[in-house]
């Protein structure tokens, strides 16, 4: 039954689709109750339609302000693309895509923003050692590695290394190549001081090794007067108590 020609269902007299009852006995016609509803849905519809729409479009907008990547926006535009497509005979249905498209997209922008972030720069070594060492080494880089004190310095006061330079090594590596160090260091079986997170031991060759598995720090110093010299240094410096 058309909305334009509506047939009573009490005497089936044919009305008009404007009217409300019928023209001959004067009954309700469900017909134009049928059109009012629809119409309705249709209103509501139209309504949800524009809100997907304005969201839809809000999310691409987001897009571009925030600079994400073309692979971001190439999604917001199609997006555009489809809802204009759809609306115009849009459905609950089409409404549920759309919400979902847009979580797509904003998962997209979030990889495309975190892929995005810088990296942080590497630690200088010298920076991770006590006061007193940085202040006594001199290194040719400000990086860390081969650094040398002077035999004057009061850290090797009282005849430590018998008024030589100390050389030392300072490096940042991975825990993995830290703990290779330390592997290699007890291969030697030296004197261990400390053994945990932090690793201080003096080496066969009263050498004195430092290293911290949880920062990366390891530093290999030259040769003592004596282990008990190299022991004493490292309490001056810092690295033992």
């Amino acid at each position: 039954m058309s909305i334009s020609h509506l047939v009573c269902q009490y005497c089936s007299h044919h009305n008009a689709g404007a009217d409300s009852r019928c023209a001959h006995c004067g009954a309700p016609l469900s017909g134009a109750r049928v059109a009012e509803a629809g119409h309705s849905m249709l209103t509501e519809a139209g309504r949800d339609a524009s809100a997907v729409e304005h969201a839809v479009v809000g999310t691409a907008k987001a897009v571009a302000d925030t600079g994400a990547t073309a692979e971001a926006a190439t999604v917001a535009s199609g997006l555009q693309r489809l809802l204009g497509t759809l609306l115009p005979k849009v459905t609950w249905q089409v409404a549920a895509v759309a919400l979902a498209l847009m979580g797509i997209l904003a998962t997209v922008l979030i990889r495309s923003c975190s892929g995005g972030l810088p990296s942080m720069p590497a630690m200088d070594p010298l920076d991770t050692l006590p006061q007193s060492v940085r202040s006594a080494a001199s290194c040719p880089q400000s990086a860390g590695g081969n650094c040398v004190i002077a035999g004057t310095d009061l850290l090797l006061s009282g005849g430590l290394t018998s008024g030589r330079a100390l050389p030392l090594s300072v490096q940042v590596d991975s825990p993995d190549q830290v703990a290779d160090t330390v592997r290699r260091w007890r291969a030697a079986e030296p004197t261990v001081l400390v053994d945990g997170p932090v690793f201080v031991a003096i080496g066969p060759s009263t050498t004195a090794w430092y290293a911290d598995l949880r920062t990366g720090l390891h530093i290999e110093t030259g040769t003592f007067a004596g282990r008990d010299a190299a022991r004493t240094f490292l309490v001056r410096a810092g690295l033992i108590r």
